[in-house]
């Protein structure tokens, strides 16, 4: 099934200190993970959605044992390269099939706060995983500053 269930302790995220209220970013250090469970899905839900989906996931952090993704349509729209029409409709499909909840939260004075959507995909289908920087650049690095030298010494 492609639903988690409501679950008391975070199975998603290795993250250690989640801050869902932090500003949408890609995030560098996190890789998706998607499963075989994940086909029937993907051709259910389609190809534009889907997309949609994997970048909520990417977004997404624990907050209560839940995923929370704190995105705007426009700012899923910007980072996808996609016009925000086409991510709206993919949103909107995501969430007839019930994998995701747009949530508004409002201030004292009832202004509007940030858009977020919580996530109900299950993480034996779509997680994520913590990656570790390898340290590729730092030999380039040195040796492009090697041959830097070269150059001027000769």
């Amino acid at each position: 099934m492609w639903l988690s269930s409501s679950q008391p302790t975070c199975s998603y995220c290795a993250v250690t200190n989640p801050t869902h209220l932090s500003p949408p970013v890609v995030r560098s250090d996190r890789a998706l993970v998607i499963t075989a469970g994940a086909g029937e899905l993907k051709r259910t839900v389609g190809p534009g959605a889907w997309v949609v989906l994997e970048e909520l996931v990417l977004l997404s952090d624990c907050e209560t044992g839940q995923r929370v993704a704190p995105a705007s349509t426009r700012a899923l729209a910007h980072s996808l390269g996609l016009d925000k029409d086409t991510v709206g409709r993919a949103l909107h499909r995501l969430t007839q099939h019930h994998l995701i909840e747009a949530m508004q939260s409002r201030d004292a004075a009832g202004h509007f706060g940030r858009a977020t959507y919580r996530i109900f995909v299950s993480p034996d289908v779509l997680a994520t995983s913590v990656t570790k920087a390898t340290s590729r650049t730092q030999p380039a690095q040195q040796r492009d500053h090697a041959q830097l030298t070269f150059a001027i010494g000769s």
